[in-house]
């Protein structure tokens, strides 16, 4: 069956198989599809209410972590087009990025922001602090279902934007 939507893929595996693992960082480290996929919902109704609407870019920091991959999946089930961004990158080339893909919302670790310093404010760029502990108790206020507007969005929606190492400054959209 041919799948026009990432996220209803994903939400469709973690239905089949919830218990297995999603992600593994360790033998000891590792998230179940049921659980990844509760906070996705969480992280996307979480990004709606930070103001993100389908279309509007998300940039994410590139820090391996279960928050980031279910801030991806989130974006994916809201239609919001993701750029993930190295965290060893100059700040320069950092800003270069968030200039281009004008994003409505910075999602990234504490480190991560604190190194940006000033250009998300100069840029007008929103930002959340993924590793924060008040984000975890923020993201339980809001249901782990899925959303039914995820069927809404469709193969014609850009899912996310890269940025090659060699990239001249202009997003290459898949």
């Amino acid at each position: 069956m041919y799948e026009y939507n990432l996220a209803l893929r994903f939400e469709r595996i973690a239905g089949r198989s919830p218990s297995k693992a999603a992600l593994l960082f360790a033998a000891s480290d590792q998230t179940s599809y049921a659980d990844l996929n509760r906070l996705s919902n969480r992280v996307a109704r979480f990004l709606r209410g930070q103001g993100v609407s389908r279309g509007e870019v998300v940039c994410i920091s590139g820090t391996k972590g279960v928050r980031a991959f279910a801030c991806m999946l989130a974006c994916l089930k809201i239609g919001a087009p993701y750029s993930v961004m190295d965290p060893d990158s100059p700040v320069e080339r950092l800003r270069k990025i968030l200039g281009t893909c004008s994003p409505r919302l910075l999602w990234a670790e504490d480190a991560f922001l604190r190194r940006l310093g000033e250009v998300p404010r100069e840029l007008g760029i929103a930002t959340v602090a993924s590793d924060a502990d008040s984000l975890g108790p923020a993201l339980e206020r809001f249901a782990g279902d899925n959303l039914p507007e995820t069927s809404l969005v469709t193969g014609a929606s850009p899912a996310y934007i890269m940025f090659t190492s060699g990239s001249t400054g202009f997003p290459r959209e898949r």
